[in-house]
C-alpha cells in the first residue's frame, strides 16, 4: 500500500512539475513567440493529465421505490461496521462492482440485473456484503492519480497513420513533422510507460488482497455456502450472451427468464468445473493453508433473508427484470441485422 500511495504521490509530482515548468519557461522567455508552443504544450498536457475522481456516477435507485433493497444494504453495512452506501445502481451487466464518484468519494454499488436474477436471496445478500471494499483516502489518492496516467498515456500515443475498416485500408499521407512528432511521442510513451506498469501490477497486487478480505467478510455475515454459490454463479457471464443471442433469434422477449431457467437447469459438474478455474483465481479462498476449511465450512449467515424479504426483493427488482430483458433483446436483435 506504501509503494501505491508513494507512486500516486509521484504522479501528482510529475503532473505538477509540467505546470510549474511551463509557466517558469513562459516567464523567462517572455515575450518571445517562439516559445509559446513548448509553454503551451506542457500547460496543456498538466491541464489534460490533471489526476480526478471517477465521475459522473451512475443513475440511482430512488430508495423510497425500492426500500428492501436499501434496508438489506444497510443492514449489512451495520453487521460489517462499514459506513452505509450512498446509493445502489442497476446495469445489464453479468457483474457486479463497488465504485467512489467525484470528490467527495461516494460509494455506490452496481449490480447486474443478469446476476441478481440468477441468485438465491441469501446469495444476493452475499453479493451486496462482498462489494464494500476499498479505503476512502486510498482510493481518492490512487484511484485519481491513475486517471491522470491513463489521460496521459493516451495524450502521448502516436498518432495513427493507417487503418483498416472493413476490407479497407486508409493511409495518411507521411510528412516529415507527422513523422518527428511520432517518434518524440513514441520516446516519452517509453519512458512514462515502465511506470504505468509498475502502478498496475501494484494496483493488481492490492486488488488480490481486498479480494481475500472481502470473501472472508462475507462469508461472515452472509454464510460460507452462499457466498461461495454466489462467487461460482458470477463466472457465468458467457451464459447470457449465448440466451439472449438465441433469444433475440426466436422472438422471446423473457431473456432474464431463459437465464434464471438455464442456471436452475445446469448440472453439477458444471458448476464444479466452474469452480475449478475460480479456484486457480483466488488462491486466497482455496489454498491458503489457514482458515481455508472454516471459512468453507457451514458456518451460518449473521445477516439470514427471511421469506418475507426475499418476496419484495423479488417484487422491487421485477420491473428491471422486464426492462433490461427487453433492452438485451432490441440490442442483440441489432447485432443480428447490423
Amino acid at each position: 500500500m506504501r509503494i501505491a500511495l508513494a507512486a500516486a504521490v509521484g504522479v501528482y509530482l510529475f503532473v505538477g512539475a509540467l505546470a510549474a515548468g511551463g509557466v517558469w519557461l513562459e516567464l523567462i522567455t517572455f515575450p518571445n513567440p517562439f516559445a509559446m508552443l513548448p509553454v503551451a504544450a506542457m500547460l496543456g498536457a498538466a491541464w489534460y493529465a490533471r489526476p480526478r475522481p471517477d465521475s459522473p456516477e451512475p443513475p440511482l435507485l430512488d430508495r423510497a421505490d425500492h426500500p428492501v433493497l436499501y434496508e438489506l444494504a444497510d443492514t449489512l453495512a451495520d453487521e460489517v461496521g462499514s459506513a452505509r452506501l450512498d446509493g445502489i445502481a442497476l446495469t445489464t451487466d453479468y457483474d457486479a462492482w463497488i465504485g467512489r464518484y467525484g470528490w467527495r468519494q461516494r460509494r455506490v454499488v452496481t449490480l447486474g440485473v443478469p446476476l441478481l436474477a440468477v441468485l438465491a436471496p441469501q446469495e444476493r445478500a452475499a453479493l451486496l456484503a462482498h462489494e464494500r471494499r476499498g479505503d476512502r483516502w486510498r482510493t481518492l489518492l490512487v484511484g485519481t492519480a491513475g486517471n491522470a496516467l491513463a489521460a496521459l498515456m493516451e495524450l502521448l500515443e502516436p498518432e495513427q497513420m493507417a487503418m483498416v475498416v472493413g476490407e479497407r485500408r486508409y493511409q495518411r499521407p507521411s510528412t516529415l513533422s507527422r513523422t518527428v512528432a511520432n517518434l518524440g511521442m513514441a520516446l516519452i510513451c517509453a519512458l512514462v510507460k515502465p511506470f504505468v506498469l509498475l502502478f498496475g501490477m501494484l494496483e493488481a497486487r492490492h486488488m488480490r488482497r481486498t479480494e481475500a478480505a472481502a470473501d472472508r467478510l462475507s462469508a461472515e455475515v452472509a454464510g460460507a455456502a452462499a457466498v461461495r454459490s454466489a462467487l461460482i454463479k458470477s463466472r457465468a457471464s458467457h451464459t447470457l450472451s449465448t440466451l439472449a443471442a438465441s433469444a433475440a433469434a426466436e422472438g422471446d422477449p423473457d431473456v432474464i427468464g431463459r437465464l434464471r431457467r438455464r442456471s436452475t437447469e445446469t448440472p453439477g459438474r458444471e458448476w464444479l468445473r466452474i469452480e475449478r478455474v475460480m479456484a486457480m483465481d483466488r488462491p486466497a479462498l482455496y489454498a491458503a493453508p489457514a482458515g481455508v476449511a472454516e471459512l468453507l465450512g457451514e458456518r451460518p449467515p449473521r445477516v439470514a433473508i427471511s421469506d418475507a424479504q426475499a418476496f419484495e426483493l423479488e417484487r422491487e427488482l421485477l420491473p428491471h427484470e422486464q426492462a433490461v430483458s427487453r433492452e438485451l433483446l432490441e440490442r442483440h436483435r441489432a447485432s443480428i441485422y447490423r
